[in-house]
């Protein structure tokens, strides 16, 4: 009896099929935070088409990680094994206990019944409500196959892409879990990604990334756009920087590793480029965060209160300022127009032209929307470039919140502002730990940025990566 039982006591613990798939979830959260925001396009040249690979890489990722999670929990169901020896404590109570964690997730792959137990919240219920009206929305669209499979470069919000999104936010949020490690990815990506950029603002083509004889600073003239870094368009790598700096920022200053404070490193290149790049969604988008961040950052609660008040005052002293700018021109004197009362269609890079366009097809239907994609052919703007004397067509509301109201309408802008509400409440309750209160920095400065970018698909999987892990269950670090 003895050596049997010291032959049961020296057998390896067989890891939990929870366990499993976080493991393979950690893979996957470190390809998206390491290696997505490094891929670059495979054409002729570097930013030929950068979007498109981006976006099948990260569908390939995310097929992949949905496939080995399946595949795995549908290995464990139907394989038969003999259940395990109770230990001391499960014999007394004359059962193999099942573990239980808050991510809704429970299981026993000795079990001879299914060994894992998914068990859904409401807000997986608000996230497969958001992909719902999607697709009820594309049916009742003008042009249902373009809502339903559309993908290309200016705009990429079909269903298939928010069947993605939803997939993401479920399966983190069941599986997930945010480590040091994810964040130290997030940084070397960030880091790698700006000495990229910082040598293009120098003048030079490393990669091959333009065509051949061209630089930064042919932007405008002998191409469209501006390109830099490994994002492509300036406004997508403002997008990404709006996500990663605070990220970075919080958790390295949050720490209790001294060496994390390496991580600042990448944001002093990061707010570099973001101050050369000069998109104004990013400044909108820190300055707000800042506001946001500050007092649930700040750990002792008293000071946190003092910060709360400090960021308040400073809005309206802000706004004052911005109310008297005497300026005639720029982003602060559209601003201070716009508290005068008085809207001009150019303001913005001519955004607020886009919305009117935009909200006019809204009004039209207000509760499903016009159909996912639709502002490939309710917008189409006309932008002439002087400078190369061409013809530039806007096909994107650029405001996320606008985009989404056009497309399904009301009750889908709707579900998914909950999913946001949720994650900021998530966020507020987790503000102890560091690594759940410097993920929810970097999502807040992107929702922000949001109001005036475009939402893509080389971007938008951060945001949908950091709402499933805001919604799940994340170890406590400290």
């Amino acid at each position: 009896m003895a050596s049997k039982k010291k032959r049961h006591q020296a057998k390896p613990a067989k890891a939990e099929p929870l366990e499993v798939c976080r493991k393979i979830s950690d893979l996957y959260l470190l390809l998206v935070f390491g290696i997505f925001p490094l891929v670059v396009g495979t054409g002729e040249y570097g930013y030929a088409n950068l979007v498109e690979t981006k976006m099948w890489f990260w569908f390939g990722i995310t097929v992949l990680w949905l496939l080995a999670l399946a595949g795995y929990l549908v290995w464990c169901t139907v394989k038969k094994k003999k259940p395990a020896e109770d230990s001391a404590a499960g014999n007394a109570r004359g059962k193999n206990k099942m573990f239980s964690t808050d991510s809704g997730v429970e299981g026993n792959c000795e079990s001879s019944r299914s060994p894992v137990h998914i068990r859904f919240s409401w807000i997986h219920g608000a996230a497969l409500a958001f992909l719902g009206v999607n697709i009820i929305s594309a049916l009742l669209s003008e042009y249902p196959r373009a809502s339903f499979l559309q993908m290309f470069a200016s705009n990429t919000n079909s269903v298939v892409v928010m069947a993605f999104y939803t997939a993401v936010f479920m399966g983190i949020s069941l599986f997930g879990r945010l480590r040091r490690e994810h964040i130290l990815a997030l940084g070397t990506s960030t880091f790698l990604s700006g000495i990229l950029s910082e040598i293009q603002l120098m003048g030079y083509n490393p990669l091959t990334m333009y065509p051949e004889g061209l630089t930064y600073y042919n932007k405008h003239k002998e191409y469209a756009f501006a390109f830099l870094g490994t994002m492509g368009n300036i406004d997508y790598l403002a997008a990404f920087l709006c996500f990663a700096v605070p990220v970075l920022t919080v958790y390295a200053i949050r720490s209790d590793k001294k060496q994390d404070r390496i991580l600042l490193i990448p944001v002093l290149f990061s707010l570099h480029i973001l101050y050369h790049i000069d998109v104004d969604a990013a400044k909108v988008g820190l300055m707000g965060c800042l506001i946001l961040a500050l007092p649930v950052a700040i750990r002792n609660r008293r000071w946190a209160k003092y910060a709360g008040i400090s960021c308040g005052a400073a809005v309206l002293l802000g706004l004052t300022a911005v109310y008297f700018w005497p300026g005639k021109h720029g982003f602060i004197y559209e601003a201070s127009q716009i508290l005068h009362g008085h809207i001009e269609p150019s303001f913005g890079h001519d955004r607020v032209e886009i919305w009117i366009k935009a909200w006019r097809s809204i009004v039209k239907k207000p509760i499903l929307g016009n159909g996912p994609c639709s502002g490939s052919w309710l917008l189409k703007i006309q932008k002439v470039n002087n400078e190369m004397d061409r013809v530039n067509v806007v096909y994107n509301a650029h405001n996320t919140y606008i985009g989404y109201l056009m497309d399904i309408g009301i009750l889908g802008l709707g579900c998914y502002l909950v999913l946001i509400g949720k994650g900021f409440i998530d966020w507020i309750r987790k503000r102890e730990n560091n690594l759940y209160v410097a993920l929810g920095a970097g999502i807040a400065c992107y929702l922000i940025q949001d109001f005036f970018n475009i939402n893509l698909v080389i971007v938008a999987p951060f945001l949908w990566t950091g709402l499933g892990l805001l919604a799940g269950r994340i170890p406590d670090e400290n």
